[in-house]
């Protein structure tokens, strides 16, 4: 056995140049136990191992495994264990729920405590439901489709809380028709007049009287008389005229008056037989009478008529002032003409307005002073008619707008502005409200009871199908068409292009189909893309960008460029394809986990992490296995994205004090066994502080200079080897030893490799006090060595 070195008895460098072949005899009498130090014979190793074995029991039937025994050569039972299969079928369960109800909501995409799903049921925000009651036999809502219905059986049931009504589709509540009632019991009250009086107040089934109040024959009198009092009035006026007549005169005077009642007037004679005066009674006859008593009276059969009797004409009688009603209601129809025809202007209940092929003019502007941004649904100005100025602020050019916008056939279907029935893509034909149809900007939802007008405006404020764009307000009002392929753009400021594309969040981008951006300022541009993470982006397909790290910690600042990526740490970039990801079920999924603040390039890179216990803590700074494409351990080692590397021993050699020892993440364009070769890197500076990566020339340049200084050694090695060679060659040269004796002689050496020849004279004094010697060397190196020396003797 032979060794170089040895140190602190072990060995740190060794060479056997022979195997061990040596034997023990006589061996003590060890045990193999703990803490006994005696050797021990192979007998006594033979029965531990045997007693060791025989204590192996290979029973897992109880903890859900199975164990198999196989033997191996040399080295006793091998015992596999693994789950049995009921253990394996009853891993593979999952719970599952699911709902067909669409006023419920389940989210299923977080985990409990233990690691299982955890499922969340909630109320939809928009209940599809047919009543709403406390119990079976309580009060009921019942939502009808042209009416709500209240109720609880047959009985009665009270709404309380009603606000008071203000529009004509209102509810009133009680107040408000307590009122009415109060207007409605008031009775119409009369006061005298001039010619009347009034008798009592009447009752609700004798009302009130009203009497005529007669005056007397007189002058001035203004009131109205009866018959009886103009006969007296006469009758008075003539016995006091014809006092002084006798009654001979009287006679003649009776016989000479006459009256005759004529032109609704009737006279009736009488003589008195005591006086034998004539009485004339004159008076209206009967048909005057009766002409007089009638009333004329004007009353209308609607509400359209206004009827005021309230003044008098010239004659004294009532003025009748017949008015239209400002509002007419009732109404089949209006004809501004005198016949129904096409080129007349015409209102119907049944077809709406006929403007007779006659243009419409001073209309106004049917946004009320607002623009169209500010209009929403819920506004007054929704249902407004436009003019032709405001569709100037929708289209650009509305030369030709009838053209531009089409019509409908004869069977009512819309057609282009060529006349040709629209269809689906499927060659379908459609309604006029399937060609109106938009796509709201969230929610994945159509509204389908647009005009032109509203058409328009949902297109400009929230975009076309598969191509959405919301505001600032991040509009949620939605249609109740669903359309689940239509892209969604739900975030303020988030823009949705493509089928199924979903920008969930403020300032998302989600351009591609199925591309989703669900965190604030993410963007996914292309074919199933998945961002949740927020301030990222994934561009290629499909990839995906966590929102979470297997700790549980938020991701954020990831950039993927690159298809079928899984990233699942912060600051993380990748520029490739497949890095950390597997497909399942034809999806790509993590395979692992990347690494923070690391640089991933070229395709199926990957990226070591300090290997870290339980706790989170390093284990080691070097030494860590590298990862191979497919997530397992390779051979080559690193010292990963936080390990500190403070020195380097080569060659026996310690070298120490690097800069940037400790790293804060990696820059990988590999994996192991699929490492790649970096080229074109520029020159980096080399100093102590120095952190500059280093190119192939600069090793190369260090390598020639260590080559020259290696040679430069290995001449000095070999002059050194070849003048020690003419030393000892000198050394070798024989004297003369007596005195005055003279000599010469020769020697050869060599050393190590080198060879030398030496040449020396020497004399003795004659007295024997001094010897001169000279000597000569020439060595396989050529060099040469002169040498001289003078001994004085005493």
């Amino acid at each position: 056995i032979t060794t170089d070195k040895l140190k602190d008895g072990n060995v740190t460098k060794d060479k056997l140049s022979q195997p061990v072949q040596d034997t023990l005899d006589k061996v003590g009498a060890g045990e193999v136990a703990k803490n006994d130090t005696n050797t021990v014979t192979g007998d006594k190793v033979h029965t531990a191992v045997e007693a060791a074995k025989e204590s192996v029991e290979a029973d897992g039937a109880d903890a859900g495994l199975t164990v198999t025994e196989e033997a191996v050569a040399g080295k006793g039972t091998k015992f596999k264990v693994k789950l049995d299969d009921a253990t394996k079928a009853q891993l593979k369960k999952e719970e599952t729920v699911s709902t067909t109800d669409s006023n419920l909501t389940l989210d299923d995409s977080k985990t409990n405590a233990s690691g299982a799903k955890d499922f969340k049921l909630g109320l939809a925000k928009d209940l599809v439901i047919d009543s709403i009651g406390k119990s079976a036999t309580g009060a009921k809502l019942t939502l009808g489709e042209d009416a709500i219905t209240l109720s609880k059986g047959t009985k009665p049931v009270k709404l309380t809380g009603i606000k008071a009504g203000e529009s004509g589709t209102d509810a009133v509540n009680f107040d408000q028709l307590e009122a009415v009632r109060t207007v409605a019991s008031q009775k119409t009250k009369l006061a005298a007049g001039v010619g009347t009086t009034l008798d009592g107040l009447g009752t609700d089934a004798d009302p009130y009287k009203v009497n005529v109040d007669f005056g007397t024959v007189t002058a001035g009198n203004t009131k109205a008389v009866t018959g009886g009092a103009v006969y007296n009035a006469l009758a008075d006026k003539a016995d006091k005229n014809l006092s002084n007549i006798d009654n001979a005169g009287k006679q003649v005077i009776t016989g000479l008056v006459d009256a005759e009642g004529k032109d609704g007037i009737s006279v009736n004679t009488a003589v008195d037989p005591n006086t034998g005066v004539k009485k004339f009674t004159i008076g209206l006859d009967a048909a005057t009478n009766s002409a007089i008593s009638k009333v004329e009276t004007v009353s209308s059969t609607n509400a359209n008529l206004l009827v005021d009797d309230k003044t008098q004409n010239a004659s004294g009688g009532k003025e009748f002032k017949v008015t239209l009603n400002k509002d007419l209601t009732d109404l089949d129809s209006v004809v501004l003409g005198d016949k129904v025809a096409d080129d007349v202007v015409s209102l119907s209940k049944d077809k709406g307005i006929n403007a007779g092929k006659k243009q419409i003019t001073n209309v106004a502007s049917g946004l009320g002073g607002k623009n169209l941004k500010d209009i929403k649904n819920t506004d007054a100005e929704w249902n407004n008619a436009a003019t032709v100025g405001d569709l100037t602020k929708v289209e650009g050019n509305v030369t030709h707008i009838n053209k531009v916008i089409g019509g409908q056939n004869a069977d009512g279907k819309p057609v282009d502005a060529n006349g040709d029935q629209l269809t689906d893509s499927d060659g379908n034909a459609i309604t006029t409200a399937e060609a109106l149809k938009t796509y709201d900007v969230r929610g994945q939802t159509a509204t389908n009871d647009n005009t032109v007008i509203s058409a328009i405006k949902n297109m400009n404020e929230g975009g076309i199908k598969y191509f959405h764009t919301n505001d600032k307000s991040g509009q949620t009002v939605g249609g109740d068409v669903s359309d689940t392929d239509d892209s969604s753009a739900s975030g303020k400021y988030a823009t949705a292009i493509g089928y199924n594309a979903s920008a969930a969040a403020e300032n998302t981008i989600a351009f591609g189909k199925g591309a989703k951006a669900t965190a604030e300022n993410s963007i996914a541009i292309g074919t199933g893309n998945i961002v949740n993470a927020k301030k990222s982006g994934a561009i290629g397909d499909p990839s995906i960008i966590e929102a979470k790290d297997s700790k549980g910690m938020a991701v954020e600042g990831v950039y993927s460029i690159g298809n079928d990526n899984a990233i699942n740490s912060s600051d993380t970039f990748v520029l490739g394809n497949n890095v950390n990801s597997k497909k399942v079920a034809g999806k790509t999924v993590a395979q692992g986990d990347t690494v923070e603040n690391s640089v991933y390039l070229g395709s199926k890179t990957t990226a070591t992490k300090s290997e870290t216990n339980a706790a989170g803590k390093k284990v080691r700074d070097v030494g860590n296995k590298n990862l191979k494409s497919d997530g397992t351990k390779g051979k080559t080692t690193s010292a990963g994205d936080k390990g500190t590397v403070k020195s380097a021993t080569v060659g026996g050699i310690t070298y120490g004090g690097f800069a940037g020892a400790t790293a804060k993440g990696v820059v990988s364009v590999g994996a192991a066994d699929s490492e790649r070769r970096i080229q074109n890197v520029a020159a980096g500076e080399i100093s102590r502080t120095s952190t500059d990566a280093i190119n192939g020339s600069q090793l190369h340049a260090t390598n020639r200079a260590l080559a020259n200084l290696s040679d430069k050694l290995m001449d000095i090695d070999t002059g050194s080897k070849a003048g020690i060679a003419g030393s000892a060659a000198i050394a070798m040269l024989g004297q003369a030893r007596n005195a005055g004796d003279r000599a010469i002689s020769a020697g050869f050496a060599t050393h190590r490799g080198e060879s030398a020849l030496a040449v020396g004279v020497s004399s003795w004094s004659d007295n024997g006090k001094w010897l001169l010697k000279g000597s000569a060397s020439y060595d396989s190196q050529r060099n040469t060595t002169f040498g001289g020396s003078a001994t004085y003797n005493w």
